[in-house]
This record gives structure tokens, C-alpha cells and sequence, in this order.
């Protein structure tokens, strides 16, 4: 067994800033327990490229994937809901921790900036665990955000980012986002502490069949293992409700890089499933993806065996 490296070193000093317990993991990585009302168990692992991954597994159940989507909207910073490949769902968030072993000053793991970063990861994972253990909401929906700011700034920041954005007279700001397929919006706002919030929808116009929204759901749930700090979310638009996706990254305040970083991450992932969702707004082809992908019905309840197809085919491919 090799000893554990200077980043493991500097990671676990940071885990034990936000756990009451810390244990290494039999098969890698860590075990934590964390408060949050009452006491809950987090996994932590550092990936290949170098993320710092924490989930915890989720109690939630609904009668079909859609409000799972509302619920994904209301969960803060860097918290999301998943479906991993086993088939059970997962709260899931991650920090890029490249540069760890630099990070963390001295052998106790005082408040350094990747001690801070990692007991708010924990933090946003544990609330999480208070809204995916309670109801499920009906009607709550990501809602295209509005700013309290001056888009003028966020048209400025944007710009220093090297993005082209347009000021909305609702206050927030536009930017068009650079995929390989149709092209997509994102909307981007500063919440009241000034933080960013940015929500692209991928559809146009209300999901129709409740087959649809369901397929849809699915689709973004199994792909949120894949795509890094980006959630799938329902999306409110006056009376509209739309499938999208919304940046789920760290809480920090708005600046050029964490613009550029947002962004990237939306393009990367409207061009993994945008087109895909779009196209499951067919009814027919929704019904069969669901036959694929849940074979036992829609009821998010149940839960399916681990195959490697599901792991390897997170998403529904179109030529």
C-alpha cells in the first residue's frame, strides 16, 4: 500500500476542518460524518482529475422524476441531485482541488482557503440533506434569474471573460453559449450577496406529456454524474415551467473567472444533452427511452440493478 500522497495529506486536513468524524474508506477515498440536524454520513474521493467528489445518498422519493428536477433547482452552491449508475439517487458536489498540496498551511489544517472551500462543500451537501429528506415541492422551480445589481457590471465582467453578454431590461444579462449543436442561452444574475447564478433552458416552450417530463428528468439526473458543476433543474418562465440547467459551483462572488467557468461548464454540458432533451419532447420517443433507460416504470422509488451499459451510456445519443 503506497503512503498517501502530499494532495491526500492537505485534502484530509481540510475534510477534518468540517467533519465530527473522518475515516479512510476500505476501497480509497474517505468517510466523514457531518451535522446537519441530525448526523450524516458523506463519502469523499479525489478523482483522476483531481475533483474532490462528496455524495451522500439520498431518502428522497417522488412518483416521477420531474420534481426531482424542481427540488435540483432549490438545492444551493455546489449541492445537486443524481442518479448514479446503480441506479439510486445521490446528492452529489465537487471542487477542483489541483493544487491542494499547496493549500492547506501547516500539519493541523488551519483555515486556508482549501480548508474554507472544503467545509462549505460539506456544508452544501449536508443542507441538502434537509430538503431531499422533506416533501417533495410541487410548484418550485429554478426562475430565470433576476438581479438586484446593475447588468451593466455583469456585461462588463462577462466581457473581461471574453464572452459577448446583452443587458435584459429585467435586469439580468444573456450570453449565448458556444456549443457544437443548436445554440443556447444562458441567463446570468447577481443574487443579493452578489453571488452569480446563471440558468440555461433547454427548451422553448412547456414539456408537454408527463412521458416526456419524465424521460427528460432522467436523462439530466443520470447525466449529472458525468457533467461537473452543472445540475439539471426545472425552470420557471411565467406560467412556462422548462427543462434546463443551471450552474452548481461554488459560492463565490461574481468575477471574470468564475463567469468563464460557469459558462464553459454549460456549453460543455448543453452540448451534451441539449439536443437530447429537445428530442425527447417527442412522446413516442420519450416512451421508448424510458423502456431503455427504466424498464421498471417511473416510479424514482425503486431502485435498478448496477449494470455497466447504464455506466457507460449515461445519455440518450442521437447521430
Amino acid at each position: 500500500m503506497h503512503p498517501p500522497s502530499d494532495r491526500d495529506l492537505a485534502i484530509e486536513r481540510a475534510l477534518r476542518l468540517a467533519a465530527h468524524e473522518l475515516e479512510r474508506a476500505a476501497g480509497g477515498g474517505w468517510r466523514l460524518t457531518v451535522a446537519n440536524g441530525t448526523r450524516t454520513t458523506l463519502h469523499a474521493r479525489v478523482s483522476d482529475e483531481d475533483w474532490l467528489v462528496v455524495t451522500a445518498p439520498c431518502a428522497s422519493s417522488a412518483p416521477s422524476w420531474w420534481p426531482l428536477l424542481r427540488l435540483n433547482a432549490g438545492l444551493a452552491g455546489c449541492a445537486r441531485l443524481v442518479r448514479a449508475a446503480s441506479g439510486d439517487l445521490e446528492v452529489r458536489a465537487e471542487i477542483f482541488v489541483g493544487c491542494a498540496a499547496h493549500d492547506v498551511d501547516g500539519a493541523e489544517g488551519h483555515d486556508t482557503s482549501l480548508g474554507l472551500r472544503v467545509v462549505a462543500l460539506c456544508e452544501d451537501i449536508a443542507s441538502a440533506g434537509h430538503e431531499v429528506l422533506d416533501p417533495l415541492p410541487d410548484d418550485v422551480a429554478e426562475t430565470t434569474p433576476g438581479s438586484p445589481a446593475d447588468p451593466d457590471r455583469l456585461v462588463s465582467l462577462c466581457g473581461e471573460a471574453g464572452w459577448s453578454a446583452t443587458a435584459r431590461a429585467a435586469g439580468d444579462v444573456q450570453v449565448s453559449l458556444d456549443t457544437r449543436t443548436i445554440p443556447f442561452q444562458a441567463t446570468l444574475a447577481l443574487a443579493e450577496d452578489l453571488r452569480l447564478r446563471v440558468v440555461a433552458p433547454l427548451t422553448t416552450s412547456a414539456v408537454a406529456s408527463d412521458g416526456s417530463q419524465d424521460a427528460i428528468a432522467l436523462l439530466l439526473l443520470d447525466a449529472g454524474v458525468h457533467l461537473r458543476t452543472v445540475k439539471g433543474v426545472a425552470v420557471r418562465q411565467g406560467d412556462v415551467e422548462l427543462a434546463g440547467l443551471a450552474f452548481a459551483g461554488e459560492r463565490l462572488a461574481a468575477s471574470p473567472a468564475t463567469i468563464d467557468r460557469a459558462l464553459a461548464a454549460l456549453s460543455v454540458a448543453c452540448s451534451t444533452v441539449g439536443r437530447e432533451v429537445q428530442a425527447l419532447q417527442d412522446a413516442q420517443l420519450a416512451r421508448d427511452y424510458l423502456a431503455l433507460r427504466h424498464p421498471h416504470g417511473t416510479d424514482s422509488r425503486s431502485s435498478l440493478p448496477y449494470s455497466r451499459e447504464q455506466e457507460d451510456t449515461p445519455c440518450l445519443q442521437l447521430p
